[in-house]
């Protein structure tokens, strides 16, 4: 499981233009969120998020964080010799852009999830969409 925000060969194709304003310094893992629900987190995922990730340490976060500080990490994707399936959650067509271009670098399958988010996609509301993908993915094995 890669996230496409910490490749620096996505990042190099389809910069994050968001993140040249970011400066790291004392980083939250999970910021305090106001919102009780989104367009695909019900107030269980939110609680979800409050609880666990928050257990993640900022020096962590920090490892894996993309910033204007930041390099990204290169992967050598000739040493995956696996098939590989890349999710992404995809909101603009720099988020498609971004999970194409993962997609490529790992000689991988694509499923790009429109209008929903990352957390919506692993454990909100479109989860078993991502559980179907990942199935029928499987099956051609």
């Amino acid at each position: 499981m890669i996230d496409s925000v910490i490749s620096r060969k996505v990042h190099e194709v389809v910069p994050y233009k968001e993140l040249a304003q970011m400066t790291l310094g004392n980083i939250l893992p999970a910021p305090a969120r106001e919102d009780l629900s989104s367009i695909d987190e019900t107030a269980d995922d939110i609680e979800f998020q409050r609880k666990y990730l928050t257990m993640e340490s900022s020096k962590a976060f920090s490892a894996f964080s993309f910033s204007n500080e930041a390099k990204g990490i290169s992967i050598n994707s000739s040493l995956i010799s696996c098939p590989c399936l890349v999710i992404k959650a995809v909101n603009c067509d720099d988020d498609d852009r971004r999970g194409r271009v993962t997609a490529e670098h790992f000689l991988a399958a694509y499923k790009g999830l429109w209008n929903t988010t990352h957390t919506g996609v692993l454990v909100g509301q479109r989860y078993m969409e991502t559980v179907d993908t990942n199935m029928d993915w499987l099956k051609r094995f």
